[in-house]
């Protein structure tokens, strides 16, 4: 047990000098001429800079990382029942680079603040994209078949449509985040560093996430059926055109199209 705290001590220990180390490291990059300083003063705070990073082997983008501030935000996505949009939040989390947790009649969504911005305006663009797309089918053929011919329920016909919708969205999502990953990986190569920062990133919002749910456990997805509903859905969810809809500086930019 001794042992155990010791080495708890002396890696909050290191955890605390490396963020000191990291603090020092931004406040000697700030001492420039054109902050002020002489060119003499400017000179020496590079060189301690450089000793600084070369002796501890960290960069000031790691200071950004590490310093890092999360929100959690939470948003309603029904009253008694949870829509289907749902359903899409596994691949939209991944493309937006947060953490999503399911609550009573909605989510909190945890992770940067312009993430979470960018989350947030994409679910709800779904949900609206989600119901329109769901208008048009009503008025098919394919929809009067299911409701007046193979007698099924309208709830059913509309779970079977959305859920395939979110469901088939998520994987789009999810590609494209996949896609995004192999283009900074390829950025990532010129850089020594590019691979590693990723990764600490990652693992970063991962710890917030894990800190504020540390009992959360997975749960099932939602059946997307079969038939001429599900189809459509699936068909639906592939003419949604996605962008995405916030830049790193949080502005707002366009996000469905066809």
């Amino acid at each position: 047990m001794l042992l155990i705290n010791q080495l708890t001590e002396r890696t909050l220990t290191m955890s605390l000098d490396r963020k000191e180390i990291l603090k020092k490291l931004k406040a000697f990059s700030e001492r420039t001429v054109e902050n002020g300083c002489t060119e003499s003063e400017a000179m020496a705070a590079a060189k301690a800079m450089q000793s600084l990073q070369n002796k501890y082997n960290l960069t000031l983008t790691e200071l950004d990382i590490e310093l890092t501030e999360y929100v959690n935000e939470k948003m309603k996505l029904g009253n008694k029942v949870r829509h289907p949009v749902f359903g899409a939040l596994h691949g939209l989390m991944m493309f937006c680079e947060v953490r999503i947790v399911g609550k009573t009649g909605g989510i909190a969504i945890v992770g940067q603040k312009h993430k979470v911005d960018n989350a947030v305006y994409l679910i709800s663009t779904l949900m609206s994209a989600m119901e329109l797309e769901f208008l048009q089918y009503k008025n098919t053929w394919e929809y009067d078949e299911e409701i007046n011919c193979k007698n099924m329920h309208p709830r059913r016909v509309r779970s079977n449509f959305m859920n395939s919708m979110a469901h088939r969205l998520s994987y789009r999502l999810y590609d494209m985040f996949k896609e995004s990953r192999k283009n900074s990986q390829v950025m990532a190569n010129k850089s020594s560093s590019g691979t590693a920062l990723v990764v600490l990133a990652d693992n970063a919002l991962e710890a917030e996430y894990r800190r504020q749910y540390p009992r959360l456990r997975s749960s099932g997805g939602r059946s997307t059926g079969s038939g001429s509903a599900s189809n459509a859905g699936r068909a639906a969810a592939n003419r949604v055109g996605l962008n995405k809809g916030v830049r790193s500086g949080g502005a707002v930019s366009g996000y469905i199209g066809r």
